[in-house]
């Protein structure tokens, strides 16, 4: 199965570039990056869940915006930790 994106001209321009570096097909360097993203995202959710980070710090380890991230918590059932 197969799925277009629409990418930005300067994503594409470093896509091209990792996938001429590491000679790998295009979308093996796609594969690649988006499995990283996951287990980025997936580490910091644990950090902010075993309270070792604050959310603020949880997203920017996972390359997110607040709001992105707290998604990505409500996604994973992590609850958010607020402090009165």
């Amino acid at each position: 199965m197969y799925t277009t994106i629409r990418v930005r001209i300067e994503t594409k321009k470093r896509l091209e570039a990792l996938k001429q570096h590491r000679r790998e097909s295009m979308d093996a360097v796609i594969n690649r990056l988006i499995e990283s993203w996951e287990r980025a995202v997936e580490e910091a959710s644990r950090l902010y869940k075993e309270g070792r980070v604050t959310l603020w710090r949880a997203a920017a380890l996972a390359g997110l915006d607040l709001w992105e991230m707290i998604r990505e918590m409500e996604k994973r059932g992590v609850e958010l930790q607020c402090d009165y």
